[in-house]
């Protein structure tokens, strides 16, 4: 018998037990906390440092619009003070299309 792997996401306690986050935020959070981590991981970043993240990939596991993460969810982290986030904006030269790179750092336990 072939055991699952299992994978987890894990929320502060001071996060879950903020009753002025709706649920969705608390999960763009962990997807957040998540994302950074695999990229420390990876060498790619390292903890409290800028990274990349798509609206499309929070959105799509939580069964949620990319409109609801962006005017809704982002926005109650940042105004929390656990996150930081901007957009950086391109020009794909290849398709020919203007680019966005959205930016985001974890500011939550960032001792200042």
């Amino acid at each position: 018998m072939n055991k699952t792997s299992y994978s987890f996401y894990k929320v502060p306690d001071e996060v879950f037990n903020d009753h002025h986050l709706a649920p969705s935020a608390k999960l763009v959070f962990a997807y957040l906390l998540r994302r950074e981590s695999l990229l420390v991981s990876q060498g790619k970043c390292t903890l409290g440092d800028w990274f990349s993240s798509t609206y499309e990939a929070m959105a799509s596991p939580l069964g949620r619009s990319v409109e609801s993460i962006r005017k809704s969810d982002l926005p109650q982290l940042c105004e929390a003070g656990l996150i930081e986030s901007k957009t950086e904006q391109g020009f794909d030269r290849r398709q020919w299309i203007p680019s966005r790179t959205c930016m985001f750092r974890i500011v939550f336990g960032m001792t200042l």
